[in-house]
């Protein structure tokens, strides 16, 4: 019956209860297979370099996977910091810094009404430098923009209840 020693990897063929190199405790159990060879300098042998080029492709495939998780978690915590004071609204036409006159021909990009009613772009003429905030509803959204001095300062976006289409705009100015 061949026991191993499983600290000094020595193997022993007798009753003995202890290894007779270093002095530990044997197993109770026989070795099932013959330990694997020391090297002259008393180390274990090295994994095959197969196994060892396997174990270094699977560190760099977590490590680039831990990566991406943590940009993923960093790019998610910045949209939902980003909602408030945004610099652009969803569909990226109205921009903070332009002028109210331009945000007017955006909002209001259909073709004249008839009969000649004024449209809703000549609200928001050019030499307006007032301060004040535009709300539109419609297509599912509220777009509320502020501005000052006639040009936009922030853009706030939230869902709207109402259905498809334009459903109301309101303009508030205070001249200064």
């Amino acid at each position: 019956m061949l026991r191993v020693c499983q600290f000094c990897r020595s193997s022993c063929d007798g009753a003995e209860a202890v290894c007779p190199v270093c002095g530990a405790p044997l197993p109770l159990e026989p070795a099932s297979a013959a330990p694997p060879p020391l090297r002259p300098d008393g180390l274990q042998p090295r994994p095959p370099a197969a196994t060892e080029s396997w174990r270094q492709l699977a560190a760099v495939v977590g490590l680039g996977l831990l990566i991406l998780v943590i940009c993923g978690g960093a790019w998610g915590a910045n949209a939902l910091l980003a909602g408030k004071g945004k610099t652009e609204d969803s569909a990226g036409r109205i921009k903070v810094g332009m002028h109210i006159s331009e945000v007017g021909r955006i909002l209001d990009d259909g073709p004249p009404r008839s009969p000649s009613y004024p449209r809703e772009r000549d609200w928001y003429p050019a030499d307006e430098f007032g301060d004040g905030t535009i709300e539109c509803e419609g297509d599912g959204e509220i777009l509320k923009i502020c501005f000052v001095g006639g040009y936009v300062t922030s853009i706030e976006e939230s869902p709207s209840s109402c259905g498809p289409g334009f459903h109301k705009c309101t303009l508030i100015v205070s001249q200064r």
